[in-house]
């Protein structure tokens, strides 16, 4: 899943589940596992650290 992809669902789960998320991180793979900027499938490993908040 393309980091575009990647971040709009979640955050359209996020809406729909009515939370905020409060960006707190962003990383992808460990060094051992370069990305190669010519190739879009060795940039597979992404993730968030979010704080949750309620909407009310």
């Amino acid at each position: 899943m393309d980091y575009e992809t990647f971040t709009k669902v979640i955050g359209q789960a996020a809406h729909s589940a009515h939370r905020r998320l409060h960006q707190v991180e962003f990383r992808t793979q460990a060094p051992d596992h370069p990305i190669l900027w010519a190739a879009d499938e060795s940039y597979y490993l992404k993730f968030y650290i979010f704080q949750v908040v309620d909407e009310r």
